[in-house]
């Protein structure tokens, strides 16, 4: 996030704006114009997220005709030169990467064949904020007039647009009247007919109703199954004004690329929260536009995953079709077989910057993995990857470490190091994932014919890999291999164990500094009590995660829009926080999430593990039956029925992963599983949501039945299971069975948890039913 004095300069001048009604995003831009936006008049390059809005806004009130910006370096470059006296504009931004001069053992410079230096690409691990100082083109003398970018056609914009929606699979209805929505509940888009939408002459203004589809499009993105934004609020409230300034921009920004303009239309009913906002939380206008940005590069990757898909199948007409992969597009450039045409020059290309060499027109060989250009390229914008690339070799590789470095690598797969072949699986991140996400997996066998199986949760990809050694690995060189991954796993252990237990510390210190909670809107919108969580400095809840004995591991945030986050190096696996008195006589509840943990404990009374995710319900669960063998133990799942209506690219169903982990975790120690209803229309839903949705009355008298039926169940299960055992030794169930199975049904029945004053009352109810 940008610095809080940049960050307060950004929101002055916006906030200005939008009391005077000039803000980018809240005034009209007419389509099939030239486009507007500030953009680097040297590199042609558009700013991006709040750096260009605050340019817009700087060239708009300092009268600027001119939408190009750049250093006075860059100016100079170009033969021109900053007036006298001119004043600067700051922008900020983030880098992740720096270019640094590689050196010897001794700190020489190291230098290629021609005596020029060599550099490698550092990687930060956390962004460095830069600031820049940028003069616009009319504080610049000596600058050729500003080009006209092309407007596309209007048929030609119309169809990139109506492609758009379309790739977009996302349910569209039109129908008559001036509604134009989307509806979380059903997941679907409402808008007004097209031929509604006409021009002061009469005629058919497709522009018009393409920007109004896509402003929609962009609070469909915010789904939980898509970019999973807080979105449900009624319309008037400032969580529901926040999420438009999100859509708006987002349209300004999409209306901008794609020449259809930009309608900003009943903007006043939000202008006066979002001054609220900005002037309540300067960062706000940074979170908006950074979500905005999101907002749009989902959207246009439906375009280039059709372009993709459009480019193989003209290619399937020409050569040999290759095995289906059904992979994402990511997988899917990587694994192109190019045809054979010109001389290739290969590149060296780090796969951090894969992406990069693409757009400048670099292309994938399969076979030598490695990206290429023909010879008939200008090879001047990709000479930092020519460097050291005569190293690069078409030749199978013998060493199978790093043959299956190369297949986890084309899997999407992001290795730190070469890959660790010792018969474990390792999660790694793949291309996509953020932070601390982890969606790869991996696992390599070095002996007899090295082989692995790798796995990439993001694009459903599972691919079973086989060294191309005619025979098995040299003994020799397999024990090496093996000593090394021992090796490197030791190290592993060692920095994970000491990244813990940095994170632990600096849990147990944060907590120390933080505040209490009085309110906070998400406890608020959530319905629920803050159970002894703190608040740091920025307003975030701090949930702990720590073991049954209490020891600190790590701590969960939660904003108050609801994004959720983890301590960097912090351990979750068995890591819980408890929610109420912990009486190890009374029944212990284990919850996915915190809203949905403090949800139990307000229905039922009664303790309640909360587990921070699905995969970590196991290891919770596990621990607690450890720690108290003989106490009633209930796994709280979350439905999540809407994943069950999706398949990954290769066709396999999604599975519902709330209830297979919840599940898992019951059968792994005994004890019964309570999954809520389905939302709405099929949506996903926890225990909070279910109870917002119905009320709470009506949603402890669901809870209860399905608690009461999963009791049930389980003990049945139990009995069938015994009877079962005992015909396989032989032996013949006692015919009181049946009558014991009865017993267990009415004791269970009496013990399921309850508030305590319905109880009673709800053990004789569930006796007469048994009845």
């Amino acid at each position: 996030m940008a610095s809080n004095d940049y960050a307060q300069k950004v929101a002055a001048v916006l906030i200005e704006q939008l009391k005077q009604g000039t803000a980018p995003w809240i005034k009209p831009w007419q389509p099939g114009v030239d486009r507007s936006l500030p953009y680097n008049g040297s590199t042609g390059v558009p700013y991006k997220g709040a750096n260009s809005l605050y340019l817009y806004a700087v060239g708009q009130l300092r009268g600027y005709g001119d939408n190009r910006w750049m250093t006075y370096v860059q100016a100079e470059k170009l033969g021109a030169q900053v007036r006298r006296g001119e004043t600067s504009t700051q922008i900020q931004f983030w880098q992740w990467s720096s270019r640094v001069a590689m050196t010897d053992d001794a700190g020489q410079p190291l230098k290629n064949d021609k005596g020029e230096p060599l550099y490698q690409i550092i990687q930060h691990e956390k962004p460095l904020i830069r600031s820049a100082n940028v003069f616009n083109a009319a504080q610049i003398d000596g600058l050729p007039p500003s080009e006209v970018r092309p407007v596309p056609p209007v048929e030609e914009r119309h169809e990139r647009a109506a492609r758009l929606l379309e790739a977009s699979q996302a349910i569209i209805r039109e129908v008559s009247g001036d509604r134009a929505y989307y509806s979380l509940t059903t997941d679907e888009i409402t808008i007004p007919d097209r031929r509604q939408f006409v021009a002061q002459d009469g005629t058919a203004a497709l522009d018009g109703f393409f920007a109004t589809a896509l402003h929609e499009l962009g609070h469909w993105t915010g789904h939980p199954d898509r970019l999973d934004r807080d979105i449900a609020h009624p319309f008037g409230s400032d969580a529901y004004a926040r999420e438009e300034l999100r859509a708006e921009i987002a349209s300004l920004m999409l209306g901008e690329e794609l020449g259809i303009g930009h309608d900003p239309g009943q903007h006043a009913a939000y202008v006066g929260s979002w001054i609220k906002a900005l002037e309540n939380d300067p960062q706000e206008i940074f979170r908006a536009s950074t979500a905005a940005q999101n907002i749009m590069n989902y959207v246009l990757g439906f375009e280039k995953a059709r372009d993709i898909t459009t480019d193989e199948a003209v290619e399937a007409e020409t050569t040999k079709p290759a095995r289906s992969t059904a992979r994402q597009p990511d997988l899917l450039e990587q694994q192109e077989t190019e045809v054979a045409n010109n001389k290739r020059r290969y590149l060296a290309v780090p796969y951090a910057e894969k992406s990069e060499a693409r757009e400048l027109g670099a292309r994938w060989d399969k076979t030598a993995k490695a990206w290429w250009i023909g010879a008939s390229v200008d090879p001047a914008p990709f000479s930092r990857w020519i460097e050291g690339a005569s190293s690069i070799t078409t030749a199978a590789t013998a060493d199978p470490q790093t043959a299956f470095a190369d297949a986890l690598r084309a899997a999407g797969l992001k290795l730190p190091g070469a890959p660790v072949m010792d018969g474990t699986i390792h999660r790694v991140a793949v291309d996509g994932d953020h932070g601390a996400q982890r969606s790869g997996a991996y696992v390599g066998y070095l002996d007899g014919r090295p082989a692995g199986v790798i796995q990439n949760f993001k694009t459903g990809a599972k691919i079973n890999w086989k060294s191309d050694l005619d025979a098995p690995m040299d003994k020799d060189a397999a024990a090496r291999l093996a000593a090394e991954a021992a090796q490197r796993r030791q190290e592993r252990d060692q920095t994970i164990r000491a990244e813990q237990a940095e994170a632990a510390n600096k849990a147990v210190a944060q907590l120390r500094d933080a505040q209490a909670v009085t309110e906070h809107e998400y406890l608020s919108r959530k319905g629920i009590d803050a159970n002894g969580v703190k608040q740091d400095a920025i307003g975030r809840l701090m949930v702990p995660i720590a073991d049954y004995e209490g020891k600190i591991a790590s701590l969960q945030t939660i904003d108050a829009d609801g994004t959720k986050g983890f301590m960097k190096g912090g351990k979750i696996a068995g890591g819980q926080f408890m929610i109420g008195d912990n009486d190890p006589t009374k029944p212990l509840y284990i919850a996915e999430g915190f809203a949905t943990g403090a949800t139990i404990h307000q229905m039922t009374g009664e303790a309640v593990s909360v587990a921070f995710n699905a995969s970590n319900l196991l290891p919770v669960a596990e621990a607690a039956r450890e720690k108290w063998p003989d106490r009633q133990i209930i796994i709280v799942g979350d439905n999540d029925e809407a994943l069950t209506r999706k398949t990954f690219p290769d066709g396999r169903p999604m599975p519902n992963i709330g209830v297979d982990k919840a599940e898992a975790a019951g059968r792994a120690i005994g004890a019964p599983v309570v999954i809520p209803p389905a939302g709405p229309g099929g949506l996903s839903a926890d225990w909070n949501d279910h109870r917002q949705t119905v009320g709470q009355d009506q949603a402890m008298r669901d809870f209860k039945e399905r608690q009461a039926i999963a009791i049930i169940e389980l003990r049945v299960d139990r009995e069938i299971a015994r009877e079962n055992e005992m015909i396989a030794l032989g032996q013949n169930p006692n015919d009181a069975t049946r009558d014991a199975t009865r017993d267990i049904v009415e004791t269970e029945a009496q013990a399921v948890p309850t508030p305590r004053a319905e109880q009673e009352a709800e053990r004789i109810e569930v006796e007469q039913e048994m009845d």
